[in-house]
């Protein structure tokens, strides 16, 4: 329960069939406890490599030695 009383299940859901069994258990026990749920999700995109240039220093070197 959360500070106003209220009954909150949080379930992450990514697609696959386990995750998807967590939401029909959290449906239930919302029900069961006459609270809310909150489904989350989040999607992972594989990195891109860069096209730019960068230049890396040492953040201990000091401007006049450059």
């Amino acid at each position: 329960m959360n500070a106003s009383g209220t009954f909150l299940i949080v379930v992450g859901v990514d697609g696959s069939e386990q995750s998807l069994d967590a939401v029909r258990w959290a449906v239930d026990e919302a029900r069961l406890r006459h609270g809310h749920m909150r489904v989350i999700t989040a999607r992972h995109y594989p990195p891109v490599p860069s096209t730019v240039a960068t230049r890396f220093t040492s953040p201990n070197k000091s401007r006049s030695t450059r």
